[in-house]
């Protein structure tokens, strides 16, 4: 299925360029919560500590995505993954979402939990992995974001990290 949004290619081929001068790694963006937390809300966002638990051992560079962190989540990210995570401060992640798109594109790989990056992700047809997410109908894909699996666990969205260490493993070892 053909994505429904399309990002733009000059675009893309900047931020390639951007992420080759910076790593020779595969890319994963990642996104942990939405800018809307409380109370049941925050049942379905992972935290800055769950990224460095997934993120730790998993040879990838990792690609900040999220648009309202905190200088705290950053320096938790950035002192455990050191050159590893890479946070562009040159793009507006909540309001840019054309160049978000082609960023997300020219990504390897997005891990985000179900946000609107989830979402822009899934409809510019990167391929993305979504903790906890359940899909239409309780399956593991919603047929509107056929790039969207959904990773779910036995375990609390915050307590999955080593099954989703295994599924990113296994995702970027295909790409």
């Amino acid at each position: 299925m053909a994505p429904h949004l399309k990002a733009d290619e000059d675009r893309i081929t900047y931020w390639k360029s951007k992420l080759q001068a910076q790593t020779s790694n595969k890319t994963v963006g990642i996104c942990w919560r939405s800018g809307l937390l409380g109370n049941m809300r925050d049942m379905s966002y992972i935290t800055a500590e769950n990224i460095v638990e997934i993120f730790v051992d998993i040879d990838c560079t990792v690609i900040n995505l999220q648009y309202d962190y905190t200088g705290d989540e950053i320096i938790l990210i950035q002192s455990a993954l050191g050159n590893r995570f890479i946070n562009f401060t040159d793009i507006d992640l909540r309001n840019d979402l054309d160049d978000l798109a082609a960023l997300m594109k020219a990504l390897d790989l997005v891990f985000s939990v179900n946000t609107s990056v989830m979402t822009l992700a899934g409809a510019i047809g990167a391929n993305t992995l979504c903790p906890a997410w359940i899909g239409t109908l309780g399956k593991s894909f919603n047929i509107m974001l056929p790039t969207v699996k959904s990773i779910i666990g036995s375990k609390t969205i915050r307590e999955n990290s080593e099954h989703y260490k295994t599924e990113i493993n296994k995702a970027l070892s295909i790409l």
